[in-house]
């Protein structure tokens, strides 16, 4: 794992304390942010590459899950910023989300999911062929940006930012969750 041991290290990984995957690693920046701080810094690109190289490095045949939560009802239990890398991949995912996208300059979006307590929205940027050629472009920093306005405006009790990673050809994806009632992420 990455562990800091001066101070040209900007982010750390370790084992989550949870035992709830195969496979559960935290990627946190050194210094005190909080999430919203995370993901508007330039360190969430940095850390991203890691929890992808770490996906592949610990969990290439089962594939893997970026995540990340904002606010209580998305189980956010810390206030320091993180992300998770978790081994495997979500149950709930279609094959037609790419299909009949609204378009806001590259980033296309579609609502998948939508009942009293949750909605899930689909987004995507640019015309990548996968989903690691997406996540490894700098143009995600400008999704990223998008998803966590979009979260803060229209789901006030919270929500969480996800992608997964099943082969080397999954099709680009972020999936942006909110409500009042977001079910665990494993």
């Amino acid at each position: 794992m990455n562990k800091p041991s001066d101070g040209s290290v900007a982010i750390s990984s370790f084992h989550n304390r949870l035992k709830w995957a195969e496979t559960m690693l935290l990627i946190v920046p050194n210094e005190h942010l909080t999430q919203k701080q995370y993901w508007k810094s330039n360190l969430i690109f940095d850390a991203i590459q890691l929890a992808i190289k770490l996906g592949e490095k610990f969990c290439r045949h089962s594939g893997f899950r970026i995540i990340s939560n904002f606010g209580k009802a998305a189980h956010q239990s810390q206030n320091h910023g993180h992300l998770h890398m978790i081994s495997g991949t979500p149950q709930q995912k279609g094959t037609s989300q790419e299909k009949y996208l609204d378009w806001i300059g590259e980033i296309g979006y579609k609502t998948i999911f939508q009942n009293n307590d949750n909605e899930i929205i689909f987004m995507k940027i640019g015309n990548f062929e996968s989903n690691r050629e997406m996540w490894s472009s700098m143009k995600i920093k400008g999704l990223l940006d998008h998803a966590v306005l979009a979260g803060e405006k229209n789901f006030e009790k919270g929500f969480r930012i996800e992608t997964y990673f099943e082969h080397d050809v999954t099709s680009p994806n972020l999936y942006l969750t909110g409500g009042s009632k977001i079910p665990l992420y494993i």
